[in-house]
C-alpha cells in the first residue's frame, strides 16, 4: 500500500486526487496530461500539430514544450511526495487487534446483531477517531437499527473529515439510503397503533332485572341465622 502511494506521485495531482479526493488535484493531472500529449504530438508529428493552430513551428518551439512539460513534472512529483509523506505519518500503523476487532464486528453485523457489532464498531473509533471504514460501518449500523438521524450525523462528521476524500462515494450512497427510507411507515408497535375514532357504548342493565343481592347481604351462615332469629323476636 505505501508503495501503490508513493507511486501515485509520479504523475502531478494524482496523489492528491487519490488520497484526498481534491479538485485542484484533478484539475492538475488533467493539466499535465494535456502537455504531454501536445509535446508528443509536436515531436512525433509536428506538420499536423503547427497546422492546425496555424502557427509556423520548429526545434525550438518543440523544445519549449519539452521545457514545459518537465518543469510541470518535477513540481508535481514533489508536491505529490509532500503529499504522500503527509498522508504517511497521519494514518497509524494497522494493529492486527484492531483488525480482527473490526472483521468481528462485521460478522456481527452480517448476523444482523446491531448491538454488538455497534459496541466493537465504538472500541474501534474510540482507539482509531480517523478509521473511515469502521465510521462508515457504524452508520450502517445506525441506519438498520432504525436511528437516521443518528446515521445522518456520523455521515456529516465523515464528509467533514479531510481524510475522507476516497470514501466521498460510499458517505453519498448511505445518505441516500437513509433518504429512500425516510418516507416509508415506521412498524406497527404499542406505541402507533390507531386508536379508535368510536367511543363503545355502555348498556345500562334493565331495570325489570331482579336485584342481587350485595356484597353486605351475603353473610356467613351462622351470622345469616342470627339475624333471622333477631326478626322472628
Amino acid at each position: 500500500m505505501r508503495g501503490l502511494v508513493r507511486t501515485t506521485s509520479l504523475w502531478p495531482g494524482l496523489a492528491e486526487l487519490w488520497l484526498r479526493g481534491s479538485v485542484w488535484g484533478l484539475s492538475t493531472a488533467l493539466a499535465f496530461a494535456l502537455g504531454l500529449n501536445f509535446a508528443l504530438l509536436a515531436t512525433f508529428a509536428p506538420d499536423r500539430v503547427w497546422s492546425r493552430f496555424g502557427v509556423a513551428g520548429g526545434v525550438w518551439t518543440t523544445l519549449l514544450a519539452w521545457v514545459f512539460v518537465l518543469s510541470f513534472w518535477i513540481v508535481g512529483v514533489r508536491s505529490g511526495l509532500r503529499t504522500a509523506t503527509r498522508s504517511k505519518g497521519s494514518s497509524p500503523t494497522i494493529d492486527p487487534e484492531l483488525e480482527a476487532r473490526f472483521v468481528s464486528a462485521q460478522q456481527e453485523y452480517l448476523r444482523g446483531h446491531w448491538i454488538e457489532a455497534e459496541t466493537l464498531l465504538m472500541q474501534l473509533l474510540a482507539a482509531n477517531p480517523n478509521d473511515c471504514e469502521a465510521k462508515l460501518l457504524l452508520a450502517s449500523v445506525e441506519r438498520r437499527s432504525g436511528r437516521p438521524n443518528d446515521a445522518r450525523r456520523t455521515l456529516e462528521q465523515l464528509a467533514e473529515a479531510s481524510f475522507a476524500g476516497r470514501w466521498r462515494q460510499e458517505i453519498e450512497r448511505e445518505i441516500a439510503h437513509i433518504d429512500a427510507n425516510a418516507g416509508a411507515s415506521p412498524p406497527r408497535t404499542e406505541s402507533n397503533l390507531p386508536v379508535p375514532t368510536t367511543i363503545p357504548q355502555v348498556i345500562e342493565p334493565s331495570t325489570n332485572t331482579p336485584r342481587q343481592p350485595a356484597d353486605e347481604d351475603v353473610l356467613p351462615t351462622p351470622v345469616q341465622d342470627a339475624r333471622n332469629l333477631r326478626r322472628a323476636a
